[in-house]
């Protein structure tokens, strides 16, 4: 007695269909949430964000050795800490479009370890200044989000 397979056709129609409107799904889903906005070099910016969140990650909270504030237009920088040589390096960006990223040259105004540095011409919205200061073979990164009116 030969057994009639006319059900294992079917069933691959039948998962050919399954499969077919699952990407329909997904492909209807991705298109409804795109929401038009593209940035230029958009995985560069993604590696810089991934070094600069796994850098604070590793480091214990130092938040106590800065102090950034925005005084007349400028940044300023206070660091309480006991580094003699180091390097500074800043910048401002709007966060989440990554449309600005500007470098800040911060710039000694006394000898407490106060650094200032004059801010550019910013579009009203949220703004985030970036410090990273490197001292023995260590990364220290400081941040300080504002809203500009």
């Amino acid at each position: 007695m030969q057994k009639n397979n006319s059900h294992i056709p079917i069933l691959i129609i039948g998962f050919i269909i399954i499969f077919t409107f699952i990407i329909i799904g997904f492909f209807y889903v991705a298109q409804s949430t795109f929401t038009g906005e593209v940035t230029e070099k958009a995985y560069q910016k993604g590696l810089d964000f991934g070094k600069i969140y796994q850098t604070s990650l590793m480091q214990p909270d130092k938040s106590v050795l800065a102090e950034i504030s925005i005084i007349n237009d400028k940044a300023v920088l206070k660091l309480n800490t006991s580094f003699e040589d180091f390097t500074l390096e800043g910048k401002i960006v709007k966060p989440v479009s990554f449309e600005y990223d500007m470098p800040l040259k911060f710039e000694k105004i006394s000898n407490d370890k106060i650094y200032e540095a004059p801010l550019p011409i910013l579009k009203p919205g949220n703004w985030e200044i970036r410090v990273k200061v490197v001292a023995r073979g260590e990364d220290y990164v400081f941040n300080k989000r504002f809203l500009k009116r």
